[in-house]
Parts: structure tokens; C-alpha cells; sequence
């Protein structure tokens, strides 16, 4: 029979906690350990007359950091996390349990509906979706290591860390890059359990559009990419099929303009000339200056028409991999403002007037607004990705918005500012634009999405919101500057002094939270 550990880390929990520790109970667990921690109620008292194994902080530890810490004391095979203002009746917490006696390593809270639910996915949703396709665990979709309650064996918790614990996200990537059995067998609506404290889930600082607990979660995903990186490198094993040594060429092109509005056509699927022709007419009628079509099709009679409607044509001789066409047109182009459009997909003359518009409105970066893909149930990798970058760059209010889609328009000075390489890597060239401070501006037309990549461009896609976010981080820090909400790792490294396998993770956060022993 194994021996089951429930581990609840506990601030002034006192009006529920007697409720959790009764349905706890229940399940006949070794031991029930209460990590008590900057409590001013009744909450140490009602866990010590339920014999509880009460962990004892006289200040409050940060969020998550119980859960490491009760892990170190726990004796059990299987572990069980709860919190303690959730009361969940103990038939509900018996899967959790089973799942890891069946031979699991992990039993996680399947929350996966709540990307069927009919409204737009919350922001800590596209950050756990995200990290599994990151980390190459799709199917976990939004199951995380972040939510409770969940369960952890024994042999799993020793592969993880117990003092990884304190940052979820990356305990989630350990867990997966262990290759670790994660089943998620039942779903618990904890959102509606959750108890709201105003100074983590209402209260929004000057500084960031995010609440507390949102600045916390999203610096422990970042966390969590951040070791990825370092392991796999900046685009964390993902392919890219680009000629690099080509793109360095584009880094700077001092030329004087002669033109206001450029118009970059990027045949890079060799669309037919009849496509192409359609969008020439077009972007004439929206008052480009200049028209410039990038392709890799070799077919001279097509260049030769293509000529002939006014166009200039780049033609490349071997595919260089994709956007490159992107970097090479603004290059060459002479426009102070330079839009980029495909082919293949319909976009009108109006759609090429609005942005053209906007950008003479003031805004730096202008796109037809795809937010409504949002509302797809359940949204797909495209639109993650997207969203992901947004919420690191504290631009929620953009939602899925990039210039990895078309069309889009971008000032000449941007362009200068972000080196014309970067085009080539649209979320590192979004990314760079933000970090400078331009302003990108979504615009509201008939066009709802783009067409999803492939499964080959799908690695090229992931790879390169990977790199665009491994550059973030190097501006910033290994949580892209998102607070840690007053963890306190002092309080883990104490114990880690007594774990020396967990010295070097240690070592790592505490350089980096500049704290001494």
C-alpha cells in the first residue's frame, strides 16, 4: 500500500482550512503537511488539531515556494498538492491518487475544456499551451504542473527536484524533457474554488498591464523557456531551414529615397501570374510608389509580364528558407514607408488603403487586425504563438496580432532601427520593435486569418518565437524582468545547503535574486 504525503502550503486559510483538512482526511493519507506561512489567523491552530505536520514561517514565503518546501519534509510515495481555501471532497482527489498507484509518474487537473468555453483564452492558458508545444508535449494542450491539484510520485519528484517545485512551469518542462508519464485523469473547476485576494488577483501596478499574479506566472514561464534555451540553444532544437550567411548581408542600407510607399510582394510559394497581376493592380490603385515582387520561381516569361505591369522583379535562383523575401525587398525598395503582402491570399484594395492610412496617421507598424481567430474553439498554434509573444512583451490588449502575418506595413526608421536581418525572423523583428518602443496598430477589415503553416513550417514557426523570445531575455533577465512576487528561494536555499544534487539550480537563482546565505 502506498504511503500518500497531501502537502498544503497555508496563509490565513482559517476560514476553510478546517473544511480542506476533514475532506483530507478522509483519504487516509501517511501525513498531511501544513506549510504555515505568514498567517495572522487562526490557520496554525486548526492545522495542529487535525495533527497535521505544521511547517512553521513567521512571513509570508511567495507563491509556490510551500509546495517545494513541504516536498523536502514529505516522506510518502505519492505526493498530493492542494491549497488550502479549496475544498474539494475527497472522492474528487482519489483519481489523483490512483493515477500514480496505476504506475503514472504524474496526475495533473485536466483543464483542457477550458479552451472549449466560448470566450477568448485567458492570458496563463497561452502561457502553459505555449510551454508544451515549446517543450514538444502538445497533447498536455493547457495541463500544467501550475494548477492544483495534482499528484507526483516518489521516483518523479527525484528526477524533477523537489526544490524546482518552486517555479512550476519549469518543473513542468523537467518533467516532460524526463520523459515522465503525465496523465491528466479528472477535471476540477478550481477557478470557481479559487479565493480572490485583491494584492494577487485584482490590483494592477503602474508598471505593467498585468496583475500580480499574472507578472509572477508569466516570470516563471519565462523561467521555464529560459532553461530551455540554455539546453537546447536559441531556438530550443528547432529547425529553420533559413541560409543565415545570406540574411547577415541585410544589416544596414544607407540609400537615399525617392519613394513615399513601397510595396513588397513575397513570392515565395510561386503563386500564378494571374495572383500576382491581381495584387500589382491593387496596391497601384492604393497609391504605391513602387512595386517590388520577390520570388523564387524561375519562370522568365512570368518576370517578363510581371515587368511589364511596372513591377521590378528580384528573381532568387534557390529557395533561401522562409521570409528571407521579406528582408531582400526592403532592402532593395526606396519607400519610406514599405508594406509586405502575399500573393495567395485575398487581400483587397481597401485593406492595402487602410494600412497605407494608418501608417500616415502616426503608427510605426500597422496590420489587419486577426484577433478573431481568438474565437476559434480551440485556438490553434498560430494564434498561441502570436498571443504568447504579446503577453512577454506586456501588449496583451494586441492579442494575436503580428507581422508574421500579411499584410503589414513598417516605417523605413523602424526598419533602419531593427536591422533589415530581422525581417527574415518575424517575432525576433516584433520583438525588437516593441523593446524600441514603436507603436503597432491593428486594423479592423473583412480579413479574419491567414493560412495556417504546414508541419514542416509549424518547426520553423515555434523555433522562431523561440529565438525572437531567447533575444528578450537577453535584453532582460532570465524572467524577462517579471517579478517574482517576493518568493522567498532564501528559504530554499537553506534547505538545499542540506541536498547537494539541488546546489546547482540554487546557485543559479540565488546570483540571480542577489541574496546571500
Amino acid at each position: 500500500m502506498s504511503k500518500l504525503s497531501v502537502i498544503i502550503p497555508v496563509r490565513n486559510e482559517g476560514e476553510k482550512l478546517d473544511q480542506v483538512l476533514k475532506e483530507v482526511f478522509m483519504l487516509h493519507p501517511y501525513e498531511v503537511i501544513t506549510v504555515i506561512n505568514g498567517s495572522t489567523d487562526r490557520s496554525r491552530e486548526i492545522a495542529e488539531s487535525h495533527d497535521c505536520v505544521v511547517l512553521y514561517y513567521e512571513n509570508p514565503l511567495g507563491h509556490d515556494i510551500g509546495r517545494a518546501i513541504g516536498a523536502y519534509f514529505s516522506k510518502g510515495d505519492i505526493l498530493l498538492f492542494m491549497d488550502g481555501d479549496m475544498v474539494i471532497p475527497y472522492q474528487d482527489l482519489i483519481p489523483f491518487i490512483e493515477t500514480i498507484e496505476n504506475g503514472a509518474d504524474i496526475a495533473l487537473n485536466n483543464l483542457e475544456g477550458l479552451l472549449m468555453e466560448p470566450h477568448r483564452p485567458h492570458s496563463i492558458s497561452i502561457l502553459k499551451k505555449a510551454l508544451n508545444e515549446m517543450y514538444e508535449a502538445p497533447e498536455l494542450t493547457i495541463n500544467s504542473l501550475v494548477a492544483i491539484p495534482h499528484s507526483i510520485s516518489r521516483d518523479a519528484l527525484k528526477k524533477i527536484g523537489w526544490h524546482i517545485l518552486a517555479i512550476p512551469p519549469l518543473a513542468q518542462g523537467k518533467a516532460i524533457k524526463e520523459q515522465l508519464d503525465i496523465i491528466t485523469p479528472k477535471y476540477l473547476d478550481v477557478i470557481a474554488l479559487n479565493k480572490v485576494r485583491p494584492e494577487l488577483h485584482l490590483n494592477i501596478s503602474t508598471d505593467t498591464p498585468y496583475v500580480p499574479l499574472e507578472n509572477i506566472i508569466i516570470g516563471d514561464h519565462l523561467s521555464a523557456i529560459h532553461y530551455l534555451i540554455k539546453l537546447k540553444g536559441e531556438r530550443a532544437g528547432f529547425a529553420d531551414y533559413r541560409d543565415r550567411e545570406f540574411i547577415n548581408q541585410f544589416k544596414t542600407h544607407k540609400k537615399k529615397r525617392q519613394k513615399k510607399k513601397s510595396a513588397i510582394i513575397c513570392d515565395e510559394n510561386n503563386a500564378p501570374l494571374t495572383q500576382i497581376s491581381m495584387h500589382i493592380q491593387r496596391l497601384k490603385e492604393a497609391a504605391s510608389d513602387e512595386i517590388i515582387v520577390v520570388t523564387y520561381d524561375e519562370d522568365k516569361e512570368k518576370s517578363a509580364a510581371l515587368l511589364r505591369e511596372g513591377a521590378y522583379v528580384i528573381p532568387l535562383n534557390k529557395s533561401l528558407g522562409p521570409c528571407i523575401t521579406r528582408s531582400i525587398g526592403a532592402f532593395y525598395s526606396s519607400g519610406e514607408v514599405v508594406l509586405f503582402t502575399d500573393p495567395l491570399q485575398a487581400f483587397s484594395t481597401e485593406d492595402y488603403q487602410m494600412i497605407f492610412k494608418e501608417l500616415d496617421a502616426g503608427a510605426d507598424i500597422a496590420l489587419i487586425d486577426q484577433s478573431a481567430s481568438l474565437d476559434d474553439n480551440p485556438i490553434g498554434l498560430q494564434c498561441t504563438m502570436h498571443y504568447l509573444l504579446n503577453i512577454l512583451l506586456s501588449q496583451p490588449t494586441l492579442w494575436n496580432n503580428s507581422i508574421y502575418s500579411f499584410p503589414h506595413a513598417i516605417r523605413r526608421t523602424v526598419i533602419n532601427d531593427i536591422g533589415y536581418d530581422s525581417l527574415a525572423i518575424p517575432p525576433l523583428a516584433q520583438t525588437k520593435a516593441f523593446m524600441n518602443h514603436y507603436k503597432l496598430i491593428p486594423i479592423q477589415t473583412s480579413v479574419k486569418k491567414t493560412a495556417l503553416p504546414d508541419n514542416k513550417e509549424n518547426e520553423v514557426f515555434i523555433g522562431d518565437h523561440v529565438e525572437a523570445i531567447a533575444w528578450f531575455l537577453s535584453k532582460t533577465n532570465e524572467r524577462g524582468a517579471f517579478s517574482a512576487g517576493g518568493k522567498n528561494y532564501k528559504a530554499v536555499h537553506e534547505l538545499v545547503k542540506k541536498t547537494p544534487q539541488a546546489s546547482s539550480f540554487m546557485s543559479m537563482i540565488k546570483t540571480f535574486f542577489k541574496f546571500n546565505e
